[in-house]
């Protein structure tokens, strides 16, 4: 990744933070597009089609690899073998790309800041996702926050924590729109019906022996064609 060391919070640093390897990495294998095997980046067949696709990618083709990055994201679990999926009690089951599209779903397509931060992202199972959504149409028509519950995030880095969530759960704002005037979140044309068919499909939340058991879960999930090149 480019490095310019006048911008390097570290002084006299000759080289980039090795954060910055690790947050990308985390981002790619939270989309099972890859993962790290004796300090060698190794990729899904999933990453691997997404790396292909890119060179061509444009607002007219991006739904041939939308409808993939859909079903696979879909099984994708906050509690992981991954650096920061590690960090969650046992009890969270939760399937966070899914939940959040269950969510705009059944809310006419949109989801603000706040019914996120206030409302699904309190949710643990999907049996409490139910109340969650009933929350936010109570909000939305009162106009009241506590309707909605108190903030999981909080401080002054509250979007940055927020923002990477969303769009990771949109697949680089492919599946849905960033913020609009009003503040919501939007899904994309023509995205419902995917996001419909990939919520529709079971999940059964697993324990993983290793974050490549997890990543490839997630590609095979995607029912990628074969590829007969």
């Amino acid at each position: 990744m480019p490095f310019d060391a006048s911008r390097s919070s570290r002084a006299g640093a000759i080289r980039p933070d090795p954060k910055r390897y690790r947050d990308a990495k985390q981002v790619f294998e939270a989309c099972g597009l890859l993962w790290e095997a004796e300090e060698t980046v190794q990729l899904t067949a999933l990453g691997d089609a997404v790396r292909r696709f890119l060179p061509n990618a444009n607002e007219s083709n991006v739904g041939l690899i939308a409808r993939h990055a859909a079903l696979g994201l879909s099984l994708a679990q906050l509690r992981n073998p991954t650096g920061a999926g590690k960090r969650y009690h046992a009890s969270m089951t939760v399937f966070p790309f899914r939940f959040i599209w269950q969510a705009m779903l059944s809310l006419d397509g949109k989801i603000d800041s706040d019914e996120l931060n206030r409302a699904i992202f309190r949710v643990h199972n999907a049996d409490a996702l139910p109340t969650a959504i009933d929350s936010i149409r109570r909000y939305r028509r009162t106009g009241t926050l506590a309707d909605l519950g108190g903030e999981t995030i909080s401080g002054a880095s509250k979007n940055d924590r927020l923002i990477p969530v969303i769009s990771l759960a949109s697949f680089g704002w492919t599946l849905m729109n960033q913020k609009d005037h009003a503040g919501y979140y939007t899904l994309k044309a023509g995205c419902s019906r995917l996001l419909e068919v990939a919520v529709s499909l079971p999940a059964r939340h697993r324990d993983f022996g290793s974050v490549q058991d997890y990543v490839e879960a997630i590609a095979s999930a995607s029912c990628l064609p074969r590829d007969l090149r």
